[in-house]
Protein backbone atom coordinates (compact mmCIF):
# COMPACT_ATOMS: atom_id res chain seq x y z
CA UNK A 1 0.00 0.00 0.00
CA UNK A 2 2.76 2.25 0.25
CA UNK A 3 4.76 2.05 -3.01
CA UNK A 4 1.46 2.98 -4.54
CA UNK A 5 0.86 6.03 -2.32
CA UNK A 6 4.39 6.87 -2.87
CA UNK A 7 4.51 6.61 -6.80
CA UNK A 8 1.45 8.63 -7.33
CA UNK A 9 1.81 10.64 -10.54
CA UNK A 10 5.44 9.39 -10.94
CA UNK A 11 5.03 9.74 -14.67
CA UNK A 12 4.59 13.39 -14.59
CA UNK A 13 7.59 14.45 -12.58
CA UNK A 14 10.18 16.66 -13.06
CA UNK A 15 13.01 13.97 -10.87
CA UNK A 16 16.05 15.63 -9.52
CA UNK A 17 18.72 13.99 -7.08
CA UNK A 18 17.05 15.42 -4.30
CA UNK A 19 13.93 14.04 -4.69
CA UNK A 20 15.55 10.21 -5.65
CA UNK A 21 17.33 10.88 -2.55
CA UNK A 22 14.13 11.07 -0.38
CA UNK A 23 12.39 8.52 -2.09
CA UNK A 24 14.83 6.16 -1.41
CA UNK A 25 15.06 6.75 2.26
CA UNK A 26 11.49 6.92 2.80
CA UNK A 27 11.46 3.54 0.77
CA UNK A 28 13.93 2.32 3.16
CA UNK A 29 12.71 3.28 6.36
CA UNK A 30 9.24 1.51 5.67
CA UNK A 31 11.57 -1.83 4.06
CA UNK A 32 13.54 -1.31 7.28
CA UNK A 33 10.08 -1.18 9.54
CA UNK A 34 8.84 -4.43 7.63
CA UNK A 35 11.71 -6.53 8.02
CA UNK A 36 12.79 -5.11 11.87
CA UNK A 37 16.31 -4.15 11.08
CA UNK A 38 17.62 -0.49 12.61
CA UNK A 39 20.08 1.18 11.15
CA UNK A 40 22.39 -0.03 14.02
CA UNK A 41 22.26 -3.24 12.74
CA UNK A 42 24.70 -2.13 9.90
CA UNK A 43 22.32 -4.07 6.84
CA UNK A 44 23.04 -2.95 3.58
CA UNK A 45 19.88 -1.60 1.75
CA UNK A 46 20.34 -3.88 -0.84
CA UNK A 47 20.27 -7.01 1.62
CA UNK A 48 17.43 -5.51 2.86
CA UNK A 49 15.52 -5.54 -1.04
CA UNK A 50 16.50 -8.69 -1.56
CA UNK A 51 15.20 -10.32 1.73
CA UNK A 52 11.67 -8.52 0.87
CA UNK A 53 12.08 -9.15 -2.98
CA UNK A 54 11.24 -5.95 -3.62
CA UNK A 55 12.35 -3.33 -6.83
CA UNK A 56 14.02 -0.10 -5.88
CA UNK A 57 11.12 2.90 -6.10
CA UNK A 58 13.23 5.49 -7.73
CA UNK A 59 13.84 2.30 -10.63
CA UNK A 60 9.25 1.34 -10.75
CA UNK A 61 9.58 5.50 -11.18
CA UNK A 62 11.64 5.36 -14.03
CA UNK A 63 9.85 2.37 -15.82
CA UNK A 64 6.62 4.14 -15.19
CA UNK A 65 7.97 7.17 -17.01
CA UNK A 66 9.27 5.50 -19.80
CA UNK A 67 5.89 3.43 -20.19
CA UNK A 68 4.25 7.13 -20.20
CA UNK A 69 7.10 8.70 -22.85
CA UNK A 70 6.01 5.24 -25.23
CA UNK A 71 2.41 5.86 -24.81
CA UNK A 72 2.66 9.46 -25.64
CA UNK A 73 5.17 8.52 -28.85
CA UNK A 74 2.01 6.74 -29.73
CA UNK A 75 -0.38 9.30 -29.34
CA UNK A 76 -1.75 11.42 -32.46
CA UNK A 77 -0.56 15.26 -32.96
CA UNK A 78 -3.80 16.92 -32.12
CA UNK A 79 -4.11 15.20 -28.74
CA UNK A 80 -4.22 18.00 -25.61
CA UNK A 81 -1.81 15.28 -23.96
CA UNK A 82 0.60 15.40 -26.38
CA UNK A 83 0.81 18.99 -27.44
CA UNK A 84 1.24 20.11 -23.93
CA UNK A 85 4.59 18.16 -23.75
CA UNK A 86 5.78 18.71 -27.55
CA UNK A 87 5.04 22.41 -28.09
CA UNK A 88 7.46 25.09 -26.79
CA UNK A 89 6.93 28.18 -24.81
CA UNK A 90 7.09 31.32 -26.56
CA UNK A 91 9.13 34.17 -24.86
CA UNK A 92 12.41 34.37 -23.06
CA UNK A 93 13.68 32.03 -20.71
CA UNK A 94 14.69 33.64 -17.85
CA UNK A 95 18.44 34.54 -16.59
CA UNK A 96 20.40 31.28 -14.81
CA UNK A 97 20.95 27.74 -15.23
CA UNK A 98 17.53 26.70 -16.93
CA UNK A 99 14.87 24.69 -14.50
CA UNK A 100 14.59 20.76 -15.38
CA UNK A 101 12.05 19.50 -17.63
CA UNK A 102 10.58 16.57 -17.99
CA UNK A 103 12.14 15.31 -21.49
CA UNK A 104 15.50 15.65 -19.46
CA UNK A 105 14.71 12.63 -17.81
CA UNK A 106 15.35 10.69 -20.57
CA UNK A 107 18.67 12.15 -21.79
CA UNK A 108 19.98 11.48 -18.11
CA UNK A 109 19.31 7.09 -18.42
Amino acid sequence: MVVPTLLYGCETWTIQKRHVSRLQATEMRYLRKLEGVTKLDKVRNEDVRQRLKQEAVVEVSRKKQRAWKEKQDGMEGKRLVRRVYSEEVTGRRPRRRPRKRWMDNFNVY
